[in-house]
């Protein structure tokens, strides 16, 4: 797991009573399903018990915060134990020096809320004891005064922060580059992520896939099914070019995505005008689009780097038949599964209004029917962001020719990471025999959302960065011996063809092309701008300053370390020597990143 770069956050606590914890554990697994992980006796042995409960506590809302910041999509996940803390003199309250994951371009306001929340929640699960009406109160509390005011940091895509996840757990460094961008893996071995789009994906791909009109056009001109459409800006043109397509219709707005305002199984002209007065809520004064509906279920084709990831069968929200109760008592049981939940964990709520009974009596269903067991009664006419749905995988179904036909799809449009929509009766059946076609070429797919998708973002990443996605840093420490023992470790590394650049404060050596100027008076700052180069395949760093007991350090690992001498000076006053303690402590925090090595 990777050890993301801390920072000590300050923390003022009342002193909690003893045997609390058990009940703060108690509650953690509760309301956000998290077993909390023990401070660990080896961190406090030389403590007291009382001590030792301190520090466990701390721990927990040292996880706590992690939680509230994955809430805002930031991917905290670290928990260092390395926590500080200090009695006041009349043992009323605690000093606490609180080390939280650091992670790039995040408002300082974020982690205030996240930390001050923490210990907050924390004070009042040791006062209160685990039951249902206690478990709805902290439901409230942290859906409306915690999740919500989050949100406002919210940046990048729902799959984000699971990829993040997974890469964390591969031990595959990432930098945030701002808005929901992140750089996976280092240097040559680095991609960029914008939720599952990379920076490999064409432009002209992604503004043709997020345009219905021209990517269905694109796909016809490459010889590919897609879906017959009509452009129309009025009711009236609507109900008069109709019958070139012939019924049934579908009707969407020009420019939404997830299912807005989309209508399907229009079969006369008074469906189809208020079908257009739904679609034109979703896209005013944009036009609609008016396409030929196709019998069939949406198969969701993930490709990733030219190859198949998984495929999943997009069913709309249902409900499942046991044998045993109606339509209506399954709506309500499955109701009354969601709402145990935390609000944040909820799917969306089952209906039993109109348009879910008229779908029903469509397929031949009521409310008072009894379904078969496993038998599907669908409430809602397709999946969709807010109706909800599930997902079957059907990897092992799709038939050769459908594969293939995504795969062009995706390689029309250029793009690296993609999913392709068919709508076809069956996936495991040739798309020619059963006049499926591509619906829509989604890029930056979402990840992760169902079972299916969830077990595949390892293989997705993987996929993409190769090993961990780290290139070597090899670091030399002391004056100028030190920096003629590195300029002879960069020759051999260039002498070998590996792309390697030497940084320090002052001075970075480029590839073989020389001196590479600047505006930056680090040797970390250095370090990191040669990490967001892709031409970079490894990295000689020069420490001759004790800046690195400083500043953020761009790195959690280190290939080697070479002491040459003690003569580093001091970063704020410039040509001061340091001490030999402080020289000594900052070879021993480097050799804290060496030994991670395995």
């Amino acid at each position: 797991m990777l050890k993301q770069q801390t920072k000590l956050f300050n923390v003022r606590a009342l002193a909690f009573p003893t045997n609390c914890l058990e009940n703060i554990d108690k509650w953690m697994l509760s309301v956000f399903q998290k077993k909390a992980s023990p401070y660990g006796a080896e961190d406090t042995q030389s403590v007291g018990s009382s001590e030792q409960q301190m520090y466990n506590i701390a721990h927990r809302g040292q996880q706590l915060v992690n939680i509230f910041l994955q809430f805002a999509n930031i991917p905290a996940f670290y928990a260092e134990k390395n926590i500080q803390i200090q009695i006041t003199e009349d043992n009323e309250s605690l000093a606490i020096a609180l080390p939280v994951p650091l992670i790039e371009m995040v408002s300082e306001k974020a982690y205030e809320i996240a930390i001050q929340s923490a210990f907050s929640l924390l004070t009042w699960m040791v006062k209160n004891e685990v039951s249902i009406e206690n478990t709805k109160r902290v439901h409230n509390t942290v859906e409306k005064k915690i999740r919500i005011p989050m949100k406002n940091f919210y940046v990048g895509g729902k799959s984000t922060l699971r990829i993040l996840q997974a890469a964390n757990d591969e031990n595959i460094p990432f930098i945030h580059l701002g808005y929901g961008i992140y750089q996976l893996g280092w240097g040559g071995k680095s991609h960029q992520l914008n939720v599952t789009g990379s920076e490999q994906d064409s432009i002209t791909g992604v503004v043709a896939a997020q345009d219905k009109v021209r990517s269905a056009k694109l796909l016809h001109m490459y010889g590919l099914p897609a879906p017959q459409q009509i452009i129309v800006n009025s009711k009236e043109t609507a109900t008069n070019r109709v019958k070139e397509l012939g019924w049934p219709v579908v009707v969407k707005p020009i420019n939404c995505d997830r299912g807005e305002g989309v209508v399907i199984g229009i079969k006369n002209n008074r469906t189809l005008s208020k079908a257009f007065e739904h679609a034109k809520k979703f896209s005013p004064g944009a036009p609609i689009i008016l396409e030929k509906e196709v019998a069939g279920v949406c198969h969701r084709i993930f490709i990733v780097n030219g190859s198949l990831l998984y495929v999943s069968k997009r069913w709309p929200i249902s409900v499942i038949g046991d044998g045993q109760q109606t339509v209506s008592q399954l709506i309500a049981s499955n109701n009354a599964i969601e709402n145990e939940k935390p609000p944040w964990l909820r799917s969306p709520e089952y209906p039993a209004d109109l348009f879910a009974t008229e779908i029903m009596k469509a397929d031949g269903f009521s409310l008072e029917i009894i379904p078969a067991k496993n038998q599907r009664v669908q409430l809602r006419p397709f999946e969709s962001n807010e109706w909800g749905g599930s997902s079957e995988d059907v990897t092992n179904q799709v038939h050769p020719a459908n594969l293939a036909l995504a795969l062009k799809a995706a390689k029309a449009f250029g793009l690296c990471n993609v999913g392709i929509d068919l709508i076809s009766t069956d996936i495991s059946v040739p798309w020619y025999k059963n006049d499926a076609v591509i619906n829509e070429v989604n890029f930056s797919p979402e990840l992760g959302s169902n079972s299916a998708s969830l077990s595949c973002i390892p293989s997705f990443i993987n996929n993409l960065i190769k090993g961990d996605g780290r290139i070597p840093i090899e670091v030399f420490v002391g004056g100028n011996d030190a920096l003629k023992q590195a300029k002879g470790k960069h020759q051999d590394y260039l002498s070998s063809g590996i792309n390697n650049c030497l940084t320090t404060a002052n001075l970075t050596l480029y590839l073989s092309e020389g001196e590479l100027h600047m505006p930056l008076n680090s040797a970390l700052e250095r370090c990191r701008a040669l990490l967001l180069d892709k031409k970079v395949e490894a990295i000689v760093l020069v420490l001759q300053t004790d800046e690195y007991l400083m500043g953020i350090h761009p790195f959690d690992q280190i290939s080697s370390l070479t002491e040459v001498d003690n003569k580093l000076t001091s970063w704020k006053n410039s040509g001061e020597k340091i001490a030999t303690k402080r020289h000594d402590v900052l070879c021993e925090k480097l050799k804290e990143r060496l030994s991670t090595i395995n």
